[in-house]
C-alpha cells in the first residue's frame, strides 16, 4: 500500500457504475482529474485490480439560482439527463420568481465541470443570469431529484 498521485479520466458509466481510467502524464491529451489516493494492488487470474482505500478529496456544495426564460422549456430535466456523467448527488427545483435552484454537492472540481456542462447545454442558451453560492456540504442527498 501507498500513496500516489493519479492522473485519470472518469466519464463512462455502465450500469449506474463509474468507472476510472488511469492515464501515464506522457500520453497525449491531458488527463480530465488528478487526485492522491491510496491504493492497494491485488493480483486474481492474472488480472491487476487496484481498490481506492482513501481519498483526500474534499466535497463541497453549490447553490446556484439561475434566471432567464429557464421554466417551462425542461431545463430541469436537462439538469438531471446531465448528472450521469458526473459525480454529484443533489436537486433542482422551480422557484415561484420564475427562477430554477440547483443545490448539488460533490468535489469542487466535478460541481464546476457539471456547472459548466449545464452552460454549454442545449438550455445554457436560456440562463440569463446565474447567482452562485459555495458552502460545506450537508450530506443530505442521495442521488440527485427533481423537486416538483
Amino acid at each position: 500500500m501507498g500513496q500516489v498521485v493519479v492522473y485519470y479520466v472518469e466519464r463512462d458509466n455502465f450500469a449506474g457504475k463509474s468507472f476510472l481510467y488511469w492515464t501515464p502524464n506522457c500520453l497525449r491529451g491531458k488527463p480530465s482529474r488528478q487526485m492522491f489516493v491510496t491504493i492497494q494492488l491485488h493480483n486474481a487470474g492474472g488480472f491487476g485490480f487496484i481498490y481506492r482505500l482513501g481519498m483526500t478529496m474534499k466535497r463541497e456544495r453549490v447553490t446556484n439560482l439561475y434566471s432567464g426564460h429557464v421554466q417551462g422549456i425542461g431545463f430541469r430535466y436537462s439538469v438531471k439527463r446531465l448528472t450521469t456523467g458526473f459525480e454529484v448527488v443533489g436537486t433542482v427545483q422551480n422557484v415561484s420568481d420564475g427562477r430554477v435552484e440547483l443545490v448539488a454537492e460533490g468535489t469542487k472540481e466535478e460541481l464546476e465541470a457539471f456547472l459548466e456542462a449545464i452552460r454549454d447545454s442545449d438550455v445554457g442558451r436560456f440562463i440569463r443570469q446565474e447567482q452562485t453560492r459555495w458552502g460545506a456540504t450537508q450530506n443530505e442527498f442521495r442521488g440527485f431529484e427533481i423537486i416538483q
